[in-house]
């Protein structure tokens, strides 16, 4: 196993700018679309020096990734071992792209996941079951599948089952951890607490979640991880798994998401594109270092988060992320506040009697203000909501609504899945 999260800021630097020459050489050499880049931009492998140099060169997105495709591929095409289908949600879309790994890339992939299962206090000898997909060409069950036998792991790849189902499976087996995306957890969650399923009295001690934030802006858990934490009796973890760049981020026992520095160097970028400064809110943006069949460098993730430098309370100083904010592309300025996606879905993912919902920027000039449309079965749920917004000092009107009324919101000019906000102000897109 890696030493290097222990390492001092000036060690995980040294080791970065050295992984990252080999890196810029070698995409330069083997991928025609960064050759042309270089060429446009009139630079050279050797102009990289540090890592403060990484930007001169241009961000890409999912959106070139899905373009380009196999301009980025570094290998012949008898070397890829596995092609995996991503969806990543970037200008305000969903941009599927297709990826080409080779057998060192699983491998790889492999020691990033067994990075962060150790991170997450996953046994050596534990069972884990697996909610986490696996069918059409999907990476994240496979991905966590081989880093959790890295580890010596026993997976249990269970797809997701009704709640009963599950409850049937995790006491046959006993899992000390489970793995699964957020929406799947919530909702099974739910279910279960609704048919009187009693999730307490599993084995399952550690959750870990994928695709939702599970702490507030003050790393104290959101309404979402406290629910999750009370339905299971569970310690919920979070893990952040971005495909594109074979990596992920995954919380220490302080709530705080790390990089492994050496397969991974992170940006957060200001809405100019320009690194922001320690502890603001921007786009998180990747390199990753190792990648043989499509590399990418600094790959704009969409996703908003701070950078952290500095000591951790866990005692590591490898680079990490404050919570995860949502996607930029939702993100407003209202009433003199920034709403955030995540902040607010983990309220309403807290709030196990709520369906379908959406929030929406409405009016215009001074009468401005924000409305949260809810498939809820009565109004004390709204009342509810109402209550925990406020508390949070949110100023929002809430509405019963139908979910034939909410996906209309949705999908007005707006062609993400699911958005969390959106915007109906009048003269405004």
């Amino acid at each position: 196993m890696s030493k290097t999260e222990w390492f001092a800021p000036e060690e995980i630097a040294i080791i970065q700018v050295r992984q990252l020459r080999k890196t810029i050489h070698y995409v330069y050499q083997r991928a025609p679309f960064y050759r042309d880049l270089f060429d446009r931009e009139r630079l050279l492998p050797t102009d990289f020096k540090s890592l403060d140099d990484l930007r001169h060169l241009p961000a890409i997105s999912a959106e070139d990734l899905q373009r380009e495709h196999d301009r980025f591929l570094c290998v012949r095409p008898e070397e890829v071992a596995d092609i995996a289908a991503v969806a990543s949600r970037q200008a305000g879309k969903n941009v599927d792209c297709w990826l080409k790994l080779t057998e060192s890339d699983l491998s790889r992939l492999a020691y990033d996941q067994q990075l962060s299962a150790k991170l997450l206090e996953v046994g050596e000898r534990e069972t884990v079951f697996s909610a986490l997909p696996w069918d059409r060409c999907g990476l994240s069950g496979l991905a966590t599948y081989l880093g959790l036998r890295r580890i010596g792991a026993t997976v249990l790849r269970g797809g997701q089952p009704a709640a009963r189902d599950l409850d049937a499976v995790l006491g046959l087996h006993q899992p000390g951890t489970l793995y699964a995306d957020a929406e799947y957890l919530r909702n099974v969650t739910t279910a279960a607490e609704r048919e009187g399923v009693n999730l307490r009295r599993r084995s399952v001690r550690r959750l870990v979640v994928l695709g939702a934030s599970l702490r507030n802006q003050d790393d104290s858990p959101n309404d979402l991880g406290n629910y999750l934490a009370r339905l299971w009796n569970a310690k919920t973890l979070m893990m952040s798994l971005h495909l594109e760049a074979s990596a992920s981020f995954a919380e220490c026992e302080a709530g705080c998401l790390h990089a492994h520095p050496e397969v991974l160097h992170v940006e957060v970028l200001d809405p100019q594109g320009r690194p922001a400064a320690a502890g603001e809110v921007g786009e998180v943006c990747l390199t990753p270092f190792g990648v043989a069949g499509m590399p990418v460098l600094r790959f704009r993730t969409g996703e908003l988060a701070a950078l952290r430098t500095g000591a951790c309370a866990c005692g590591r100083w490898t680079p990490r992320i404050g919570p995860l904010l949502g996607p930029k592309t939702e993100i407003l300025q209202l009433g003199g506040k920034t709403w955030y996606p995540e902040t607010l879905r983990g309220v309403l993912w807290g709030e196990p009697e709520a369906g379908a919902f959406v929030f929406a920027a409405e009016g215009r000039g001074g009468k401005e203000q924000m409305s949260l449309w809810v498939e809820a079965p009565h109004p004390k749920v709204c009342a509810r909501l109402a209550s925990r917004l406020q508390q949070l000092s949110l100023n929002v009107k809430v509405r019963r609504s139908s979910l034939k009324e909410i996906q209309a919101l949705q999908g007005a000019g707006n062609q993400a899945a699911s958005p969390v906000i959106v915007d109906r102000r009048l003269g405004r897109a």
